[in-house]
């Protein structure tokens, strides 16, 4: 994209206009931008819109600022092999995926505040889905390549609660 298309990016937020400080066309061909939020914005839910000199706004998004994270208790769902969709076992990869289903996540959660472990080890996080109608919300959490065959245990913490752990067999 480089520095001439950044700067034609108008980012709204708000309704203050905001430059972009950095934007990069990731692997999955989607694009990563990051701001500055203005001074003196409200704490709440936010809107973010984003357009270029000549169109209009695209869609708005809503983010969360100055806001607590607010759960009494977290519940792992259930958990699989992100690739194969197995229960049974986790297959060790190069990298590999767990998906799995949580409730109790706070509206606000996000990749920020969410954190998997897997043992000790905090596992890096793909994609945060919307709460669905019970509002059980999918997580699909990067699994790397030198986790420890064997029975391994995995809890989801956010807003200083932490779920129950649940055991998972990996597989070479």
């Amino acid at each position: 994209m480089g520095l001439v298309a950044r700067d034609r990016l108008r980012f709204e937020v708000g309704g203050f206009g905001v430059p972009a400080l950095c934007v990069r066309d990731e692997e999955d061909g989607t694009w990563l931008a990051n701001f500055r939020l203005p001074p003196g914005l409200d704490a709440g839910w936010n809107a973010v819109r984003l357009r270029f000199p000549d169109t209009g706004f695209g869609r708005t998004l809503r983010i969360a600022v100055d806001m607590p994270l607010k759960t009494d208790r977290l519940l792992l769902k259930g958990a699989c092999d992100g690739i194969t969709w197995s229960g049974e076992e986790i297959t060790i990869r190069e990298r590999g995926f767990i998906s799995l289903w949580v409730n109790g996540l706070p509206e606000n959660a996000d990749r920020s505040n969410i954190c998997v472990r897997l043992g000790d080890a905090r596992l890096g996080l793909e994609y945060i889905g919307e709460p669905d109608p019970e509002g059980c919300r999918q997580i699909n959490a990067v699994v790397p390549g030198d986790v420890a065959e064997g029975e391994q245990l995995l809890r989801v913490e956010c807003g200083g609660v932490s779920s129950e752990s649940r055991g998972l067999m990996f597989v070479a």
